[in-house]
């Protein structure tokens, strides 16, 4: 029996799909939109003009290749002009190919520069583990789009104590010296206000063809033993991104922050070198980390300050002053941006006032460019596009209709009094909910109409666009009673996902909309206060962020749990299942794993835990994701892999003298113990709290104190240092082949599920029903059981779960190794509503997944999935020749019975 008879379809809200919650002035407009899909930059960093006359763009790419692109938005080539790859090392978010910087005499003498995180140590080092490299290079002779890869240089190089703060930007400034920013190493924080090595400072460099000395006779430090000369300026922590005012020299700094603040550094053109700014004993206008103390030395004060907030990390992203002519109301204002919250910001320094915020983007914007018109490039690292701006309402704007102001009138409630939902609304309730100041929530999930979910058994869920979740959040007071605070809703856009907060009125009978967040003191009753965080929209895209993947509480493992629905109470899993939520039949709704809230004590400690962990951390916690560590939250992270025990603080030991990250046996000599339960909300982790989680201090202090003793972290009674397969429970420790890796996670014994190839329509229209086919095959050494292969249509080449729709699924079973079946589905269906996702007519291409909810233990994900080389079309619902052909087919046979009559 299920709990949900039978599904009913949501009749829709009232949001917009195209609109933000909250226009700015600009809008982000993806550049180069005519390059074929297949030719995007992967993880651009940079984009440099060519000094010359050929009006063409250099795009920095972080793996190692600098692409070559006509400065043209009718451009629908690139070429790549030299890659790096062999000898960079990109394997944190801060290291690789990082900053490029044409000569001025370029046009002639064809010289660049290239800045990167070295593979291998700097020559002659001993124990540092990498090597920041700035290389000579030249173009080649004949070929102005291609460098030469034999012309390498080495310049300068330098030993870099962590992978995090490496700096990397480099500019030409108005003297004809190469200026390069230098990180402060990370975890060595006081390097920046050592003068004995070039961590920590902006670097300048003569590299002139005739140049007596590497740094130039001028450089304030020149002469002085020990002291590294190259140094123009010091004191600062990570100025990743720095530039010089084109038109009048100025240098202008954006420095990633700490815990605390974020800046925006200036000197004025002429300056003299030598200036310290201050870090690490300063931050922003106070003392710096481990109570420095700032007065206690002569720095630079910065020309502007923001403190950290809200429930999102936040990192400055220094950028340009505008020149060009495109706006002439942005001119001589520097334009920077947020890489945590995204926003986007125009300071006109001369004519006072603050920053104003005017525009945010997608991803966070991890660098500008600036063409040789003055016009201004905003990059995506991990959006993988460079975008330019343009005026809100004009082409490529947001347009759509506005955000309902009042909670009552977006549909999601009959009685948004008594918190009646409307009909199709779902309520449900994650296994390990998400800590939030103490506060009771509920939560439901509105899909547009009878859509369903794309389903995975342990990544990221796929959700239609209009797809809506509602969580609204309430308080006890001291007297029993609770009191009503916000509502929020996390809307799927076309193209995007937003989040809005509605903030209830006193009398709790109505909330409205609250876009730009607050902090406020709670009045609990009996003498109880508590601060309390309203979220912002750039908020709430701080923890739905696109590592995490966006909708968090909707995941296989937090849907594991049974929930009350009145009559009776079921598996969620298996109550969706019943109603036909998902793209596929789950053959076993309560099989797969779930996540343990603290207070499951029928769980290990670790479980739980581990739990709490990717809920609260690991959505900023994880490779490339946002938080400035190499900390690694993530559930199926083994626990020597978190990089957590024994792992020196990048930021800063909170004031105990030799803490690691993790100090086993001790959690007093912890900082993530430390910051779990800090009063301090910039020092607190998770981002956002007011107040600590009683219950994770209490559970996580003990797990740190005396559930490490042994780390085992399947916990199959092998600990990890002689386990043959770690994170996979296998107490008999089976190794079939004796190569020291247990069969359960050995390739040489897994499936490796691929698809060979696909029969497939070239042409299908809305809502039309087709047969799909395709061949899977098998490369792996081991047989794989019952899955299912699911076909979808993709807007382009680049194939993305979450974005692009489910036509149709069928099913294999018993794959053995080497082997390859034709699985066939004759009732998939392109969906009816196509058109939200893409201006028909429009090309997409078909796409066949194996295993594409996780079913099978699988060598190697990544090829599971298969784009058609060939594109579909799909014309607009009011050209379907078949479907008009058969209307007259009715009609004329109508009147021929009514002739016969």
């Amino acid at each position: 029996e299920c709990a949900l008879d039978q599904r009913v379809a949501f009749a829709g809200h009232s949001l917009p799909l195209d609109a933000d919650p909250d226009p700015q002035s600009m809008v982000l407009v993806r550049a180069f939109s005519n390059l074929a899909p297949n030719l995007d930059f992967v993880r651009p960093i940079q984009a440099v003009p060519t000094p010359d006359s050929t009006n063409r763009l250099a795009v920095v790419e972080q793996g190692g290749r600098i692409r070559m692109i006509q400065n043209d938005e009718s451009a629908s080539s690139i070429s790549t002009f030299l890659d790096l790859g062999s000898v960079v090392n990109d394997s944190s978010n801060e290291m690789g190919l990082l900053g490029l910087a044409f000569d001025p005499g370029y046009a002639q003498n064809g010289r660049f520069y290239v800045n990167y995180t070295a593979g291998s140590s700097c020559s002659g080092a001993i124990q540092t583990p990498f090597c920041t490299r700035i290389v000579q290079y030249e173009v080649s002779l004949g070929n102005a789009n291609m460098a030469n890869p034999s012309s390498a240089e080495l310049v300068f190089e330098f030993e870099q104590t962590d992978s995090f703060h490496n700096g990397g930007t480099m500019h030409f400034g108005p003297d004809g010296y190469l200026y390069v920013a230098s990180g402060d190493g990370g975890a060595s924080s006081s390097d920046a206000l050592d003068l004995t090595n070039p961590r920590g400072a902006i670097l300048r460099l003569d590299v002139g063809e005739n140049a007596p000395s590497l740094a130039p006779s001028s450089n304030p430090f020149v002469g002085q033993f020990g002291v590294a000369e190259e140094i123009f300026h010091y004191g600062l922590r990570n100025p990743w991104r720095f530039s010089f005012d084109s038109a009048t020299g100025d240098l202008w700094i954006g420095d990633v922050g700490g815990s605390a603040f974020e800046e925006i550094n200036f000197l004025p053109a002429g300056s003299p070198g030598g200036t310290n700014f201050g870090w690490d004993r300063c931050e922003g206008n106070g003392d710096g980390p481990a109570n420095q103390v700032c007065g206690s030395q002569s720095y630079e004060a910065p020309a502007y300050v923001y403190a950290h907030g809200g429930a999102s990390f936040n990192s400055v992203t220094g950028g340009f002053v505008y020149r060009g002519d495109k706006f002439p109301e942005l001119n001589g204002a520097y334009i920077f941006a947020d890489y945590g919250t995204r926003q986007i910001w125009a300071w006109d320094r001369d004519g006072g006032g603050a920053p104003q915020q005017i525009a945010s983007a997608s991803f966070g914007i991890v660098s500008f460019g600036e063409d040789n018109d003055g016009e201004i490039l905003l990059i995506e690292l991990f959006g993988d596009k460079i975008s330019r701006l343009e005026r809100s309402g004009s082409s490529g704007g947001s347009g759509g209709d506005e955000f309902p102001v009042a909670l009552s009138d977006t549909g999601f409630f009959d009685n948004v009094g008594t918190l009646t939902p409307a009909a199709g609304m779902i309520e449900y309730e994650p296994e390990a909910p998400f800590y939030s100041d103490n506060t009771v929530k509920t939560r439901w999930m509105a899909l547009p109409g009878l859509k369903k979910i794309a389903f995975h058994a342990a990544e990221t869920w796929g959700f239609p666009v209009g797809t809506a979740f509602v969580k609204h959040f309430e308080i006890e007071l001291a007297n029993g009673s609770f009191r009503r605070l916000e509502t929020r809703v996390f809307l799927r856009q076309i193209g995007r996902w937003v989040g809005v907060t509605y903030r209830w009125n006193s009398a709790g009978t109505d909330a409205f909309l609250l876009l730009d967040g607050d902090t406020v003191e709670l009045d609990l009753g009996g003498g109880q206060m508590q601060p309390y965080l309203f979220p912002s929209s750039a908020d709430c895209l701080g923890c739905h962020n696109d590592f995490a993947g966006r909708a968090l509480g909707l995941r296989t493992r937090q849907l594991g749990g049974e929930f009350d629905y009145g009559s009776v109470s079921e598996v969620q899993l298996e109550a969706w299942n019943c109603i036909g939520l998902f793209d596929t039949d789950l053959e076993d709704p309560t099989g797969y794993e779930r996540f343990s809230p603290f207070s499951d004590t029928s769980r290990s400690l670790n479980q739980r835990v581990r739990s709490h962990f990717d809920v609260n951390c690991a959505v900023c916690h994880q490779p490339a994701g946002p938080a400035p560590t190499a900390v690694d939250f993530r559930y199926d992270t083994a626990l020597i892999d978190m990089n957590l025990i024994g792992v020196t603080p990048t930021e800063g030991n909170l004031g105990v003298p030799g803490a690691d990250v993790l100090t086993i046996g001790s959690k007093e000599s912890s900082v993530l113990w430390l910051r779990i339960d800090s009063e301090v909300p910039n020092l607190r982790m998770a981002a956002g709290t007011q107040v600590p989680d009683e219950d994770a201090v209490a559970e996580i202090g003990s797990w740190i104190d005396t559930g490490l003793s042994v780390i085992d972290t399947d916990e199959d009674g092998v600990a990890d240092g002689q386990d043959v397969c770690p994170t996979v429970s296998d107490p008999g420790q089976a190794d079939g082949d004796n190569d020291d890796i247990g069969d359960a996670c050995d390739p040489d014994d897994l499936p490796d599920l691929i698809v060979e190839s696909q029969n497939v329509p070239s042409a299908v229209s809305p809502g039309q029903l087709v047969s799909l086919s395709a061949v899977a095959r098998n490369q792996g050494g081991g047989g794989a059981g019952n899955f299912p292969l699911n076909f979808y249509l993709s807007a382009d080449l680049a194939f993305d779960p979450t974005e692009d729709p489910s036509v149709g699924t069928c099913w294999l079973n018993g794959v053995g190794a080497g082997v390859s079946r034709n699985c066939t589905t004759t009732e998939a269906q392109v969906p009816s509503d196509i058109a939200a996702e893409a201006d028909l007519p429009a090309e997409f291409y078909w796409v066949a997944c194996a295993d594409p909810i996780g079913q099978v233990p699988d060598v190697d994900d990544s090829n599971d999935c298969t784009v058609a080389s060939s594109p579909v079309m799909v014309p607009e619902p009011a050209a379907n020749v078949l479907g008009l052909a058969a209307l007259l087919i009715v009609l004329c046979a109508s009147h021929l019975r009514l002739a016969v009559d």
